[in-house]
């Protein structure tokens, strides 16, 4: 977090993931603006593409939906 104050709340979570599962790491500029129902469908539909071009893809919908913040996003594939 930067420019967090005191004190900082670090929310972690962990679990099982199967070959092939992606995992979002993004800021509230993009979780903030874009529902759950909206990532999903733009992770659903870019799924053949690369992982850039998704995070590229959910960048734009948290732009064109007026989003108020930076907006980041990171995605993970996880392979065999």
């Amino acid at each position: 977090a930067i420019g967090a104050s005191a004190p900082l709340t670090v929310n972690y979570y962990s679990g099982p993931l199967r070959a092939g599962a992606l995992v979002l790491i993004c800021s509230d500029g993009l979780h903030g603006v874009l529902e759950p129902p909206h990532l999903e469908q733009i992770l659903r539909l870019g799924r053949h593409g690369t992982l850039e071009e998704s995070c590229r893809e959910l960048i734009a919908a948290a732009k064109d939906a007026g989003g108020p913040d930076n907006v980041t996003a990171v995605l993970v594939r996880k392979t065999a």
